[in-house]
């Protein structure tokens, strides 16, 4: 995982298509002539470089497309091609990397730990005396202590 923190994505990865086609929007003949908006589809069956802790997450992901099983991601915020479908992957990258950060739990620290500590000493405590009580009326119960009939 910390290496795919690391490196930064790039389109010769396996299970990753580009297309290009004409970005919306306002641009007025540059935009009806130039095919500058890239869509990237990763395949999730082909794509090895996704951490396999991720692939389980990757469904309910708003980018995943049910009838391919694959990400679909644009992006069209540029006016070149280059800058467009890098912006694609540094997206795909940040929603992996957002879905990853929930599954590793945070280190705890020595006061977190001596608090858990004193509260299952607590907890034993409270589970002996309790113990205790329950032997104790049975014990009188035995002995017939208690019984006032006669």
């Amino acid at each position: 995982m910390e290496s795919f923190k690391r490196e930064r994505l790039s389109k010769s990865r396996p299970g990753c298509e580009v297309r290009f086609d004409r970005s919306g929007g306002k641009g007025g003949q540059n935009v009806n002539k130039v095919n500058t908006k890239a869509t990237l589809k990763v395949n999730i069956d082909q794509a090895s470089w996704i951490p396999s802790s991720l692939l389980s997450c990757l469904r309910d992901s708003p980018y995943y497309a049910a009838s391919s099983n694959s990400l679909l991601i644009t992006g069209s915020s540029y006016r070149t091609q280059s800058e467009n479908l890098q912006d694609c992957f540094d997206k795909i990258q940040t929603h992996l990397l957002s879905l990853a950060r929930p599954l590793s739990p945070k280190p705890t620290t020595t006061a977190q730990s001596q608090t858990v500590q004193k509260l299952i000493v607590a907890q034993k405590k409270r589970v002996r005396v309790e113990k205790d009580r329950r032997s104790e009326k049975k014990n009188e119960r035995r002995s017939g202590k208690g019984r006032d009939y006669d």
